[in-house]
């Protein structure tokens, strides 16, 4: 059986018998992976602290028949303040779904990884949660290459109409008179608009100064995560959880 080395974090995880676990991991060289941990259910196993969710570690597998098997974890960088705020550790598991869903197994991609890490290091500090939820959306649309048309109407080429939806249907922008063509796009006013092309180009550290209305940004949020889940055909699972977390009185 071959053996092989990967950096990567922590997606996920489930339970396996009485001891073992299921890792997702998304790494640097081989993509988005499921490997096994033996026995690290167990007290003082040697591999508990690198498979914790979020943490990145270097990681030693043995590739298997079914599934591939995890040998030994050295970690580079924890990320336990997600897991000690639960308000933050709700945002890290809806950007890992949203990794999850968007990435095909075994699929190196370089540029994705490394954002994936920068978003998860500014998550520990950032104060603008939802401003930066709004940004890694926006962001891992454009790294997958869905990114929006976000100038004009996708279908007509209008660029004065008085409203304009978010169409996943036509990868962008339409218009009012075009509106009948996709019943399922969502509504963005101009001030969305413009934010969110504010959030697209954008260094990320720039989008934590951009100041913006509640109920734009909500507007935006259920724009994009309807154009997320239409675009790769999947429900995001973490999404009711992140809500509830985020309507818990302080």
């Amino acid at each position: 059986m071959a053996l092989y080395k990967a950096e990567g974090v922590v997606l996920n995880h489930r339970e396996l018998g009485e001891t073992d676990k299921i890792l997702t991991l998304f790494t640097l060289e081989k993509g988005k992976l499921h490997a096994v941990a033996r026995g690290v259910r167990r007290p003082r196993n040697p591999l508990i602290a690198g498979t914790l969710i979020f943490s990145h570690s270097n990681f030693l597998i043995v590739e298997g028949k079914n599934l591939d098997i995890l040998v030994q974890s050295e970690i580079i960088d924890s990320h336990s303040k997600l897991r000690s705020d639960l308000k933050r550790m709700a945002y890290g598991a809806y950007f890992s779904e949203l990794i999850r869903i968007s990435t095909p197994e075994r699929n190196k991609n370089e540029k994705l990884f490394n954002f994936f890490l920068k978003m998860l290091n500014f998550l520990e500090e950032y104060e603008e949660l939802e401003i930066l939820a709004r940004c890694f959306e926006v962001k891992l649309l454009s790294i997958q290459g869905y990114t929006p048309q976000l100038t004009q109407c996708v279908t007509c080429g209008a660029n004065k109409s008085m409203q304009f939806y978010l169409s996943s249907l036509f990868g962008g922008l339409i218009c009012e008179n075009c509106k009948e063509k996709d019943k399922n796009s969502k509504k963005l006013s101009r001030e969305s608009i413009s934010f969110l092309l504010a959030l697209l180009y954008s260094p990320i550290e720039k989008t934590q100064f951009l100041k913006i209305d509640y109920s734009f940004l909500k507007e935006i949020e259920e724009a994009l995560t309807s154009f997320i889940e239409d675009i790769f055909d999947k429900k995001i699972r973490t999404y009711k959880f992140l809500d509830a977390v985020r309507n818990l009185k302080a």
